[in-house]
């Protein structure tokens, strides 16, 4: 969100060129592809993060938190770039509004223009997204846990699918059918919260 604030306030400059760029290599590489740099690089490199694992974090919170960190990375990157890029377009018409032309005249400052004025009017497509990203998350956790050695239902599917567990498997689409239904529930809700222009068209 602050990046797609930033380049829209300043598009065309050197941090929306940069991060314009940054974008496109997200989504030009695949998940599982993207996991591997970033073991190489964090694990086998640096050192710093375990390659895979898991801890519990009843166990070891700091620990169960270092596990996280590169598949959460490898699942998120791809997604907060087709954020970035929905939200700095969205923010870009806004900006051309004739209220918010006013609001400049009357000398709001940039972060409450941005935030107070800007923000929730285009934020709706992010919500889409958002919504549609948690059905995407739970497919694409089937190639990421089993990378990560984390135990979910990604590593699930893979296993059933691989041992041809049909209950296990239709168990699995039913939990993520529900989880999708549940998300475009709260996708709905949130629209009426943003906007409240359209629970009033409901009525």
């Amino acid at each position: 969100m602050p990046v797609a604030l930033w380049s829209a306030w300043r598009p065309g400059g050197l941090f929306d060129r940069i991060a314009t760029a940054m974008a496109f290599v997200w989504l030009a590489i695949p998940g599982f592809v993207l996991g591997l740099v970033l073991i190489y690089l964090a694990a086998v490199q640096w050192r710093v993060l375990p390659a895979t694992g898991w801890t519990s974090l009843t166990d070891d919170p700091a620990g169960n938190l270092r596990h996280l960190v590169l598949p959460a990375l490898t699942m998120g990157l791809t997604e907060a770039a087709i954020f970035t890029r929905t939200l700095r377009g969205q923010l870009m018409d806004t900006l051309d509004q004739t209220y918010i032309n006013a609001a400049r005249g009357r000398g709001l400052g940039t972060a409450r223009l941005l935030l107070r004025r800007a923000l929730r009017p285009s934020s709706l497509p992010l919500v889409t997204l958002i919504g549609i990203g948690f059905g995407m998350a739970l497919g694409g956790s089937v190639l990421v846990e089993p990378l990560f050695a984390v135990p979910g239902m990604g590593s699930l599917a893979a296993t059933a699918i691989n041992g041809r567990d049909f209950p296990v498997i239709q168990a699995i689409v039913i939990v993520t059918a529900v989880g999708v239904v549940v998300a475009t529930l709260a996708v709905d809700l949130l629209y009426r919260r943003i906007d409240p222009r359209i629970a009033h068209d409901h009525r």
